[in-house]
C-alpha cells in the first residue's frame, strides 16, 4: 500500500484499504499483518536468495540506502537474504523512482505485485494472490521524508506484509514517512518469519 505524509498528500487508494480491511482481505495475526487469508499472500520462491535490481532512475545514494534497507532485513533474525543484480530478467524486486513528487503521485512509495507477468491487482492495491515478481515505485521526494524507513517499509510490502495497526511499534504503520523508525522492528519481523518458516 502507498506511504504517505504528513505534507498534504492523501493516497487515492485510502477508501479500498478501509474496505480491505473490513472485507477481511487483511489477516491480524499476533500484531502483524499478512496480505489475504491465511496463509497468506507472499512472494512465491521465498525471500532468502533472491534479487533485486535498480531502473537507471534510481541514483548513487538512493542504491546505497536500498542497499542498506535490504541489510536491515538480514540483519533483524529473519530468513531474508536479497543481493543485486544488474540483469534485470533475474530479479524478482525492481526499483523505480518517479520524477513525480508525492503531491501528483499520492505516495511516497508504492510496491506492485506481478503473476506471470501481468498485475495481481491495479497499482496502489494489495495483491488479489501470490506474486512472482514485484516493483517499488518511490517519488522524486521520497528524501523529503522518512526516506528510509519507507525503502524498509516497501521491502516488507514485496515480502508480504500489510500495515501494521496504528499503535504498533513496527516499520509496517502505514504512517512511517511521519516516524522514525529506519529498521524492521519485532513485529514486522515475527511477520516475515510467519510468512518464510
Amino acid at each position: 500500500m502507498p506511504v504517505k505524509g504528513n505534507a498534504g498528500v492523501q493516497s487515492p487508494y485510502r477508501a479500498l484499504a478501509i474496505a480491505a480491511m473490513s472485507l477481511s482481505l487483511v489477516l491480524t495475526l499476533t500484531g502483524f499483518q499478512i496480505w489475504g487469508a491465511a496463509p497468506g499472500y507472499k512472494l512465491i520462491g521465498g525471500v532468502y536468495g533472491r534479487y533485486y535490481w535498480l531502473d537507471g532512475s534510481i541514483g548513487t545514494t538512493l542504491a546505497s540506502d536500498i542497499y542498506s534497507a535490504k541489510w536491515s532485513w538480514g540483519n533483524a533474525t529473519t530468513t531474508v537474504a536479497w543481493a543485486k543484480t544488474t540483469t534485470k530478467a533475474n530479479s524478482v524486486l525492481e526499483w523505480y523512482q518517479s520524477s513525480q513528487p508525492a503531491t501528483d503521485l499520492g505516495y511516497f512509495g508504492v510496491a506492485i505485485f506481478y503473476l506471470n507477468g501481468s498485475l495481481t491487482s491495479p497499482i496502489g492495491y494489495a495483491p488479489s494472490s501470490n506474486y512472482d515478481k514485484t516493483k517499488i515505485l518511490l517519488s522524486s521526494d521520497v528524501y523529503s521524508m522518512n526516506s528510509q524507513g519507507i525503502l524498509v517499509h516497501e521491502m516488507g510490502h514485496v515480502m508480504g506484509l500489510a500495515h501494521s495497526g496504528a499503535g504498533a511499534t513496527a516499520v509496517m504503520r502505514s504512517d512511517i514517512a511521519n516516524l522514525g523508525y529506519t529498521v524492521p522492528k519485532s513485529d514486522d519481523v515475527n511477520g516475515i518469519n510467519w510468512l518464510y518458516p
